[in-house]
């Protein structure tokens, strides 16, 4: 069982992500990391996937007004890009960092007591992961570019 860990981003992992690839059926939800560091706003923290010591994934927390179309909590963040590379999802990998995610806000942001994302009505996997990992459906619904999306929230509790 392998062990996952979310780290800051740092440019000394580039080759690495430049590796990371998505499946292609989730091409429409997600963003590759690379394309996604290169729209990185200056409001966004990319943060790093590891499974044991092998890059797996990425996301970005964002914590600019866009995320105020998904809530009116100004203490939340806003998860978008989030995948876990082609060659090791089966694993678990994006459950389990879904789990560590909380921790992980918790140890960097200490404001934050909210996560919020949206994922794609059509993405019934993804939906299934994120409830899994105690997301709940808020019934807000958001447009986007592959179609209609459901947002979800996760209540953090701070230290």
């Amino acid at each position: 069982m392998s062990t996952i860990t979310l780290k800051p981003y740092h440019s000394k992992y580039d080759a690495e992500i430049e590796k990371l690839s998505i499946a292609d059926k989730d091409s429409d939800y997600a963003l590759t990391p690379l394309n996604a560091l290169k729209d990185l706003a200056d409001t966004e923290d990319p943060v790093l996937i590891f499974s044991d010591d092998n890059l797996a994934g990425f996301l970005r927390l964002n914590f600019n007004d866009e995320r105020f179309g998904l809530t009116d909590n100004e203490h939340s963040v806003l998860v978008k890009s989030f995948s876990v590379t082609e060659q090791m999802q089966g694993n678990k990998i994006a459950q389990k960092a879904l789990f560590e995610l909380p921790n992980y806000i918790s140890c960097h942001y200490s404001n934050i007591d909210e996560i919020i994302l949206s994922v794609n009505f059509k993405n019934s996997k993804a939906i299934y992961v994120y409830e899994k990992c105690g997301f709940i459906d808020t019934n807000r619904v958001i447009g986007g570019p592959a179609g209609n999306q459901h947002v979800m929230s996760l209540k953090i509790q701070q230290a």
